[in-house]
């Protein structure tokens, strides 16, 4: 059941009870404090049904929904892309404020043929020069998965950010001559892409981490927390067990995919129930009206 809480702060918070016994109500609320209070109370009343979401595109088009679900990255968040009316809660803003936001790229290439051994998934190189350290430092052969030959790139650190103002083909030369220093002689790439995650104003950045002075494993999940009951949140920087990975990212989706289904059902449940209930009371007023008769 949704409730209302009014707290020390003039606000009425909104949870939900989780459990019931005795008489005592165990409330569990969007950042995760939970009370106990004993039921009736004043300070506890019923929550009315939520208003339905309101989105505004930049390009002016408004939707509405029962809830929505942002799987944006950290950094279009930390960014202050999105405007939220009422702002989100402190403890959330707390939670993106403190989150570590790094910053890798890639270089994707693909040759006509193979130069290096296939059998191996992974190489790199390193530089002399300490800016130019995380440049390719890992590289991904995609041959065995693929059957072509494919190699990814990552650059990391300091490169990471300095690449990003050079052009697709100064970039795929410098690479060319770092591979050139393990393999000798090499072909001519077919065909080649090159991400800037930092400047792509819907990336701002790639991928979560736990900086200094932030909270770590709680951070996560107060990041993952719903607010509200409507604003959903997922990707993964949201995921304490697997973040800066795909894989934490599509199970982030899943996490929330249940837990929006969960507040459906229980939104249609309550609506069926609902207007059961204002039928039996017309029945019983139409009875009462037939027996006055």
């Amino acid at each position: 059941m949704e409730v209302e809480m009014f707290f020390d702060d003039g606000v009425w918070y909104r949870g939900r009870i989780v459990s019931l016994s005795h008489g005592v109500a165990t409330v569990f609320f969007d950042d995760g404090d939970v009370q106990q209070v004993s039921l009736p109370h004043p300070d506890v009343r019923p929550a009315p049904p939520p208003p339905p979401v309101r989105l505004q595109t930049r390009d002016g088009r408004s939707l509405r929904s029962r809830a929505v679900l942002l799987c944006v990255p950290m950094g279009v968040m930390q960014q202050g892309a999105i405007k939220f009316e009422p702002s989100l809660p402190s403890w959330k803003h707390d939670a993106i404020r403190r989150a570590g936001n790094g910053l890798i790229n890639k270089l994707t290439v693909e040759y006509r043929e193979v130069f290096w051994d296939p059998q191996v998934d992974f190489f790199g190189t390193t530089s002399s020069r300490a800016e130019d350290r995380g440049a390719f430092f890992l590289v991904w052969s995609l041959v065995r998965f693929t059957g072509r030959p494919i190699l990814i790139a990552v650059l990391s650190g300091e490169a990471a950010r300095k690449y990003e103002s050079m052009s697709d083909e100064l970039v795929v030369k410098k690479f060319q001559e770092a591979m050139s220093s393990i393999f000798g002689q090499l072909p001519q790439p077919e065909r080649s892409h090159v991400t800037r995650w930092g400047s792509n104003p819907h990336a701002r950045g790639a991928y979560s981490f736990v900086k200094v002075g932030s909270m770590g494993g709680p951070d996560y999940d107060l990041l993952a927390e719903p607010v509200g009951g409507q604003v959903f949140f997922a990707g993964e920087g949201t995921c304490r067990e697997h973040p800066a990975t795909a894989a934490g990212a599509y199970l982030t989706g899943l996490r929330e995919a249940a837990r929006l289904h969960r507040l459906l059902s229980e939104m249609q449940a309550q609506r069926r129930k609902d207007l059961k209930e204002e039928v039996e009371e017309k029945q019983a007023s139409f009875t009462d009206m037939e027996e006055g008769n």
